[in-house]
């Protein structure tokens, strides 16, 4: 286990962030979450995808407001399929995956 700090850059949307470290920024996406999708070049129109979009942005927002600017200690525990850090996210040591 490496558990490092980092300062939250940018949230993506309600799964992955940006993360700053000493000299270096990486796309890190939470361990185990799995938030609705934000990104879509319009918004959808089918209620299906405009539900699923609309609750992806709550989820977006409520992460901005948790994380940012703040520092947190992660810990990366493998890679996605685009290249993404999988880590766990630790706030004042309270493992953030059991409280999203």
């Amino acid at each position: 286990m490496n558990a490092q700090s980092a300062i939250v850059k940018t949230v993506l949307d309600g799964d992955t962030i940006v993360l700053r470290t000493t000299g270096n920024s990486f796309s890190s996406r939470a361990r185990w979450i799995d938030a609705p999708e934000t990104r879509q070049w319009v918004k959808p129109e089918t209620p299906i995808n405009l539900n699923q979009w609309v609750w992806g942005e709550r989820a977006k927002l409520q992460l901005v407001q948790l994380l940012a600017n703040r520092q947190l200690l992660i810990v990366e525990r493998s890679r996605d399929f685009y290249g993404r850090s999988l880590c766990d996210w630790y706030l004042d040591d309270l493992n953030l995956r059991n409280n999203l």
